[in-house]
């Protein structure tokens, strides 16, 4: 089956460029979070302190840093939970719809096949 300006090269081509897209949004998430502790640490450690005052303010940064990953991962999962949801809702929708469509072409043959075998095994005059 081909997909009316759409060759089977594109379709393959289109589920690759899909892939790319979750691969480098997961990449650019753990990026970005390596990216705010380093910047963090760094941060913490170029300004003059005291060893405690330090040490608090490590402890400090680690917890917002991992209250923020945790934030971001929630939304993640929450985003590709109710995309997921969406996507099996219209699968439902096309399954449905594709049988009725089967349904309809099988009482359309049949049909068809009545009239023809009765135009068939009506006599000649």
């Amino acid at each position: 089956m081909q997909l009316s300006g759409c060759g089977p090269l594109e379709v393959v081509m289109n589920t690759f460029e899909f892939d790319d897209a979750q691969s480098s949004g997961g990449s650019f998430l753990t990026g970005m979070m390596w990216g705010i502790a380093i910047g963090a640490v760094a941060a913490v450690f170029l300004t003059p302190r005291r060893g405690s005052e330090l040490r608090g303010q490590v402890a400090d940064s680690m917890n917002r840093a991992s209250r923020r990953a945790r934030n971001t991962y929630s939304r993640a999962s929450e985003t590709v939970n109710d995309i997921a949801g969406r996507a099996a809702d219209i699968a439902g929708r096309a399954a449905d719809l594709a049988e009725n469509l089967t349904d309809r072409a099988a009482v359309m043959t049949r049909k068809l096949n009545q009239t023809m075998s009765s135009r068939t095994s009506a006599p000649l005059s």
